[in-house]
C-alpha cells in the first residue's frame, strides 16, 4: 500500500517545492579598527567604523563619487586635503567625503551598508595637514 505525505507549501506530486519564507534583515556587528593607513598623497591613518552612516551636515566641505571598494574611497579621502572623515555605502559604491570629524557619534547612524571612517588627528605624513 503506498502512501504520500504532503507539507504545507510542498507538491510532492508535482516534484516542485513553493515556499514563502521572510529573510530576516541584514545586521551587523559594530567594530570600530584603529590607525588603518590609507596610502594616499596625505599620509594619513584612519580610524573604521563598521556598520555606521555619516550623515551631511551642510555647514562643513563634502564630496561624493563612486568608488569600487572601501580601500579606493579611503583612498580617495586620503588625497583631498579637506577630507577628514568618509562614509562608504557597501550597496551602491557611493563614496561621501566631509570636511568634519564623526564629532563622537553626533551626525552618525548606525547602518549595517555602511562603513565609515576618520583621519587620526596628528597622523598625516604627507602633503596634507590632518
Amino acid at each position: 500500500m503506498a502512501s504520500s505525505t504532503s507539507a504545507a507549501g510542498n507538491d510532492t506530486a508535482a516534484g516542485s517545492t513553493s515556499t514563502s519564507a521572510v529573510l530576516p534583515r541584514a545586521t551587523c556587528a559594530s567594530i570600530t579598527i584603529g590607525d588603518v593607513t590609507a596610502r594616499g598623497a596625505c599620509g594619513c591613518n584612519y580610524n573604521i567604523h563598521t556598520c555606521l552612516e555619516r550623515l551631511s551636515n551642510l555647514s562643513e566641505w563634502s564630496n561624493s563619487q563612486t568608488t569600487e571598494s572601501f580601500n579606493g574611497c579611503m583612498g580617495a579621502c586620503d588625497s583631498e586635503p579637506n577630507c577628514f572623515s568618509f562614509t562608504w555605502q557597501t550597496s551602491n559604491g557611493v563614496c561621501r567625503m566631509f570636511g568634519g570629524m564623526l564629532n563622537g557619534g553626533a551626525g552618525v547612524v548606525s547602518d549595517a551598508d555602511f562603513i565609515s571612517g576618520e583621519v587620526v588627528k596628528g597622523s598625516c605624513t604627507g602633503s596634507c595637514s590632518g
